[in-house]
């Protein structure tokens, strides 16, 4: 039986007993005190919840999560596919699930003081998704293949602190055609360990001067961005392997 036959903007996603919410604008989720609300499953093949073309979504001090035994999840806890301006606020996202957040064909997300932990296959996994910021966001606990993968993506994390990953995993996706801006956040050292191995290989990642590492590791990022505000100051730092953050304002070229 089809419940959400019915429904103009709830379904059941690819997979059969999936929720998902599809075609809506400006739909607000929130719990007046943070973590007072929790929503689960107790499927691993599942999603926790799914958004498909869904613009101007605010989601505010909600628990998402599997309730399952570590090691038998299939699924993410969030996922996003073709969304706008998306803001998750204090929000917890908890594996066993794949990933924290899967995007897709995504422009605009924004989470802000939400923690992602425990997850199987790494902390975020996006696809062809532009200004996508972590602002103040805890990354814990999580295990897998490789923690951040953007695929044709561009993410900032601000202000965020990433530690006791899992032993041995690859922390970025170094090889893929994103681009990875590290402000101001604090890394463990297992995260600082795989930097310090694999991150000066490649120029889609950079960290600026306020980053800190494990001193036990490294002291010192391996790649800082140049920070430009001028068309000159543009023109000048331009240069093989260079790093180039963009101040934001209007330029005339």
């Amino acid at each position: 039986e089809d419940y959400f036959a019915e429904h103009p903007y709830i379904c059941y996603g690819d997979y059969g007993n999936d929720i998902r919410i599809r075609d809506i604008d400006g739909l607000t989720l929130r719990a007046d005190r943070k973590g007072s609300v929790e929503v689960y499953i107790t499927d691993g093949y599942y999603d926790v919840l799914q958004f498909a073309r869904v613009n101007e979504l605010t989601i505010e001090n909600i628990i998402f999560g599997h309730r399952i035994e570590k090691g038998h999840c299939d699924a993410a806890v969030l996922e996003f596919d073709y969304c706008n301006d998306i803001l998750l606020n204090g929000d917890e996202l908890y594996g066993c699930g794949t990933y924290g957040i899967e995007g897709y064909n995504m422009n605009g997300l924004t989470c802000r003081q939400c923690n992602v932990h425990d997850c199987t296959y790494g902390m975020i996994s996006l696809f062809r998704s532009a200004d996508v910021l972590f602002d103040t966001c805890v990354f814990n606990k999580n295990s897998g293949y490789t923690m951040i993968d953007g695929t044709h993506s561009s993410i900032v994390f601000d202000n965020c602190t990433l530690a006791e990953s899992e032993e041995g995993v690859n922390f970025v996706a170094y090889d893929t055609d994103m681009s990875v801006l590290f402000k101001g956040c604090t890394f463990g050292k297992v995260e600082t360990e795989n930097i310090k191995n694999y991150g000066y290989k490649y120029g889609n990642i950079a960290f600026d001067d306020k980053c800190k590492f494990d001193k036990n590791v490294m002291n010192q990022p391996v790649k800082q961005p140049i920070t430009v505000r001028t068309v000159e100051e543009f023109i000048e730092a331009v240069g093989p392997g260079a790093v180039i953050l963009v101040e934001p304002g209007e330029y005339n070229i």
